[in-house]
């Protein structure tokens, strides 16, 4: 349950609380065990699509690429935030520091409640954000249910006025737990509707956000032309004659004082 902040008294049911008798919660993690043989990659990482959970009283839990999970969230977070809805895009062991980490690498929703909607949209509906992360599989509370909405053909859900009928035959179509469409600039409070290629998992251990990262990390890189009559800041290709703007104290100059000149002065006579 979680307690709005503005009056006690109300109590808002978010369905993700370890404490509920939900069968596909996962409890206190045992075991892991990879289905298939893995994939080598690279600094030791092996990836895997599917594995079985296995916790402490005996119960199993398969996770394979593509299911949607909550994750358990830091013990430092107040007990009103709720856990954190993921896509899993693939899975992967890696060592680190002499141990074998189970790991998941996911695609981050947030809920409405987290966009400039706030609370007035639909308490279901989910937004992709352009952040992934790998995380424990110890992490991992339950898989959810969460139905992908996309709008196959725009000009037709327009002119319907933007309504289901045009998506589905069934209006009440959609996931146990939720369902998603758009995604979330959270930077600029912006939604927009993803290509397939800007979401869907690519082959195997590959990631298009990690990729659209490091195209990003890169961008923003001074890079000096091989002819050197340009030079690349902040993605910007500036040539050798071109006037630009810089902001204070871009560059340092040594200038030599001048010595002050010191005026005697000089007694009149009053007369």
């Amino acid at each position: 349950e979680r307690v709005c902040q503005r009056d006690a008294e109300i109590m808002i049911h978010l369905g993700d609380s370890e404490e509920e008798s939900g069968q596909d919660n996962i409890g206190p993690l045992s075991r892991v065990e990879w289905v298939g043989e893995g994939e080598v990659g690279d600094n030791g990482k092996i990836f895997y699509e599917k594995a079985v959970l296995e916790n402490r009283n005996g119960e199993f839990q398969e996770i394979t690429s593509g299911d949607y999970l909550l994750i358990r969230k830091d013990k430092e977070d107040h007990r009103s935030v709720p856990f954190y809805p993921c896509r899993v895009i693939f899975l992967l062991t890696m060592d680190h520091e002499g141990q074998t980490l189970d790991l998941a690498h996911i695609h981050w929703f947030i809920r409405g409640e987290n966009t400039v909607l706030g609370r007035t949209g639909d308490n279901k509906e989910l937004f992709l954000v352009p952040q992934c992360e790998n995380i424990p599989l110890s992490d991992v509370s339950k898989v959810i249910d969460i139905q992908h909405r996309p709008v196959i053909h725009v000009d037709s859900w327009r002119a319907e006025g933007g309504t289901d009928l045009v998506l589905f035959e069934d209006t009440e179509v959609g996931g146990r737990d939720g369902w998603w469409r758009l995604r979330y600039d959270i930077v600029h409070g912006r939604f927009d509707y993803p290509h397939v290629s800007e979401y869907q998992p690519e082959e195997l251990g590959k990631c298009v956000t990690c990729k659209a990262d490091q195209v990003e990390m890169q961008k923003e890189k001074v890079k000096v032309d091989e002819t050197g009559s340009r030079i690349r800041i902040s993605n910007v290709w500036y040539h050798v004659g071109q006037f630009i703007y810089l902001e204070d104290n871009s560059l340092q100059y040594k200038i030599k004082k001048k010595p002050q000149k010191v005026y005697l002065k000089e007694n009149k006579d009053p007369k």
